[in-house]
């Protein structure tokens, strides 16, 4: 990440995907394996929701070092962990109900999937009851 973007951890993170996971760290957001780098795009658009509800999207996602094209293939065979360097707009400073609100429309996009660990109604019925983003995180950690 560049020195002006500062998420404050631990964040929420928000992937095309509909999952939602938490980084506790920026050397956890900055890891990843290749699986989820080069074939699913992890990092495509991913939304963070930090610790102080602010809200940033990713515009950039390179892997450091710069992979060669065997490097690239290699590292997908093997399913290799890869940091990844970001570059973070800021979206929003937000309130921990404006967070609230985007994490409820998450769980909207994929129900089948909340609905494999709680009822969907009983997940956007806890997320409103966090008093703190940390509390929030704490749901999906």
């Amino acid at each position: 990440m560049r020195k002006n973007d500062h998420p404050v951890f631990p964040v929420l993170c928000l992937s095309h995907d509909s999952s939602i996971s938490v980084a506790d760290s920026p050397e956890r957001l900055q890891r990843s394996n290749a699986l989820a780098v080069f074939k699913n795009r992890y990092y495509d658009d991913l939304i963070i929701i930090d610790a102080e509800a602010n809200r940033f999207r990713v515009v950039r996602a390179e892997v450091v070092p710069p992979l060669s094209a065997v490097g690239r293939w290699t590292a997908r065979v093997f399913n290799r962990r890869l940091r990844v360097e970001l570059e973070l707009e800021e979206q929003e400073s937000g309130s921990l109900e404006a967070a609230q609100r985007v994490v409820i429309e998450w769980l909207g996009r994929a129900p089948d999937f909340w609905e494999a660990s709680r009822d969907l109604a009983e997940w956007k019925a806890l997320v409103p009851r966090a008093s703190t983003v940390k509390a929030l995180v704490a749901l999906f950690s």
